[in-house]
């Protein structure tokens, strides 16, 4: 079992001490959140690689098909569907990639103005 360490900051101690304490806690959620968005890259290549080698199985499983002259229209209609839901993944990972692109952006700083100046 975890325990984690809960520190208190008491009031008295001044604004500075409890914005330090806060942006901690911040950049700890913020590393939880980010570690989370790499398992999910993770799985999203494993899955990525998983369906290039189902198509190309699928393919190769329509040239034999094609070869014994037998009817290949299921087989093409599954393989239009594994490259559809390739081309899904592929685009939930650029989705992955951007969260954390975001994640990864330094923090600004308390009281700076917007724009970084």
């Amino acid at each position: 079992m975890r325990r984690f360490a809960l520190t208190l900051v008491p009031q008295r101690a001044g604004p500075a001490l409890w914005q330090s304490a806060r942006a901690t806690r911040v950049r700890g959620r913020r590393l939880l959140v980010q570690e989370t968005w790499y398992r999910h890259l993770a799985i999203a290549d494993r899955l990525i690689v998983e369906a290039r080698r189902r198509l190309a199985d699928q393919k190769t499983h329509i040239a034999d098909l094609e070869e014994r002259g037998e009817d290949t229209r299921a087989a093409t209609a599954l393989l239009s569907l594994l490259e559809e839901t390739l081309r899904l993944m592929q685009s939930h990972r650029v989705t992955i990639l951007q969260k954390l692109a975001g994640l990864t952006q330094p923090e600004p700083r308390p009281g700076a103005p917007a724009d970084g100046f």
